[in-house]
């Protein structure tokens, strides 16, 4: 295999939750919060391509079914 990760999900994760943060910040005006939540945006649609183009693997609906729950208790947990 000569594909190399050079990144890391915890620090993109990180990264993204950030963006995120900037945009809840009370102390941002509209452009700072919209710049940032555009940048979400296009990585979301980015990642959206990507994903419908790949392939599906064995056990990949069990993890998607593992992520609809820890989904499901983070929205429950808000209420």
């Amino acid at each position: 295999m000569s594909f190399k990760k050079r990144w890391d999900v915890g620090d993109i994760q990180r990264q993204l939750s950030a963006c995120a943060a900037q945009i809840s910040n009370g102390y941002n005006d509209g452009f700072t919060e919209w710049a940032c939540k555009q940048d979400l945006l296009q990585v979301k649609y980015e990642l959206d391509q990507m994903l419908l183009d790949l392939p599906t693997f064995a056990g990949e609906e069990e993890y998607l079914r593992e992520l609809e729950k820890k989904i499901v208790w983070k929205t429950l947990n808000r209420i």
